[in-house]
């Protein structure tokens, strides 16, 4: 009888509990900062990179964007921050997109990207507008 109830008790369970998991189990709510990933693909530092002071330059494109899964929201109020090629240690770097809560009320993402400039692609960096 005893096994009976506990594997009844955990199978009425088993729709929270992975519904915790998809949420990220964040319980206090607060915004995560980006977390970096191992991109999908060995990354070579991309020829002809510069960095000047707040830009980066370099001369190929980035590659396309992995699959992305969007897990459900933590709370109200928070914005999905879609993932990025970031740079960092002389290469391209896969950021992950998290969930955010903006700064303000009324505050939209602006996506990182890489724009197309000249001879090579330079990195705007993203912020909250």
């Amino acid at each position: 009888m005893k096994t009976f109830f506990a594997r009844e008790s955990l199978r009425g369970l088993a729709p929270f509990l992975l519904l915790a998991l998809l949420a990220g189990c964040n319980r206090d709510q607060t915004a995560s900062p980006p977390i970096a990933a191992a991109p999908p693909a060995p990354v070579e530092p991309a020829p002809g990179a510069v960095s000047a002071p707040g830009e980066i330059y370099v001369e190929s494109e980035p590659p396309p964007p992995p699959p992305e899964v969007v897990v459900a929201s933590p709370g109200p109020g928070f914005l999905w921050v879609g993932g990025y090629w970031g740079w960092s240690g002389g290469a391209r770097l896969w950021v992950r997109g998290h969930w955010e809560r903006p700064p303000r009320p009324r505050t939209e993402w602006v996506q990182p990207r890489w724009e197309h400039r000249g001879r090579g692609y330079v990195f705007v960096r993203g912020y909250w507008h």
